[in-house]
């Protein structure tokens, strides 16, 4: 056989096999020990890499199986595959069983790669939550696919006057934050662009009036200036934080536009124009007496209440 042939051969037999010790590749191969390692320098050169172990079960093997080699997957892909896997199935997300069974199927290639050791602390959410957020998916999916509008009974935290009227919504698209799933559109009803949180929609319904994507709303946009989903006032916040929480923050932004200034090795300020006045309230409540807050003076007096009513209720 050709010098080629017997190079393809080889690749062949390392994706069948697995790890091969260079005498049995030659003695397969019917070539010396020294032309399979010139096959391997020449299979190196047209991106097949051949990796070497040593022991009683090492020898020659692919970096990568063949299937994937030919659409050019690397070994950092199936390994940062292997990582958002657990980090999904850690989360409990409604899809985390059918993402895994999807990324089984793909690492059942990679039966001879090293196991990547990357663990998540897992979180359990509720059956029902879970089987409410898949059902209602599926219902949004297809109305995003589709471009229809969603008749639906929202149930929020906030009680208004008109907060459970049955809602039109155009739906855009939907996203996770907080271990929750959210879609976000344009409601009739309020006349903006709206989250809903999918475990709180108690009935829904796509119609078969079709809808226009209003192109000026930016979701990334919305978000990033936001400290957690909700939109309200933009304001301007500054906030002395003390070490251990001054260590926290400077590992996490919190808004796409912030400035930490250090003070000295415990204590920092942090400032940034940021909308989410009531997630912002309870972060700063969460970090007790190691923040205070410079301004708005609006938070620091309404940051004041909160406490003397939780001295009364404790004393």
């Amino acid at each position: 056989m050709s010098r080629v042939s017997n190079a393809i051969n080889m690749v062949k037999l390392l994706n069948k096999n697995g790890p091969m010790k260079v005498k049995d590749l030659a003695r397969e191969l019917e070539v010396s020990e020294r032309m399979i390692k010139t096959y391997k320098e020449d299979l190196e050169k047209s991106g097949f890499y051949i990796c070497s172990k040593s022991g009683p079960d090492g020898g020659y093997y692919l970096d990568m199986p063949l299937e994937f080699s030919f659409i050019g997957i690397t070994k950092e892909e199936i390994d940062t595959l292997k990582m958002v896997n657990e980090l999904i199935k850690s989360k409990d997300y409604p899809h985390a069983p059918v993402f895994d069974k999807f990324t089984y199927k793909i690492l059942n290639y990679t039966s001879g790669l090293e196991e990547i050791k990357f663990f998540s602390k897992n979180v359990v959410r509720p059956n029902l939550v879970k089987e409410k957020e898949l059902k209602a998916w599926e219902i949004i999916n297809n109305a995003i696919t589709k471009k229809k509008k969603l008749k639906i009974k929202y149930k929020p935290l906030e009680k208004k006057a008109d907060s459970e009227k049955t809602r039109i919504v155009h739906p855009y698209g939907v996203f996770e934050h907080d271990l929750a799933v959210y879609f976000f559109g344009y409601c009739e009803l309020r006349k903006d662009l709206r989250y809903f949180k999918l475990s709180r929609i108690e009935k829904i319904e796509v119609l078969d009036e079709e809808f226009e994507i209003n192109k000026n709303i930016d979701i990334h946009q919305r978000l990033n200036a936001s400290f957690g989903i909700m939109n309200d006032k933009p304001m301007k916040l500054k906030v002395e934080i003390k070490y251990p929480f001054s260590q926290l923050v400077k590992e996490k932004a919190f808004s796409s536009t912030y400035r930490i200034t250090e003070i000295d090795d415990n204590t920092i300020v942090y400032e940034a124009e940021i909308m989410g006045y009531k997630e912002i309230k309870s972060w700063i409540l969460s970090m007790g007496k190691y923040a205070h807050v410079v301004e708005p003076i609006e938070l620091r007096e309404d940051i004041k209440k909160d406490i003397e009513y939780l001295n009364k209720i404790y004393n």
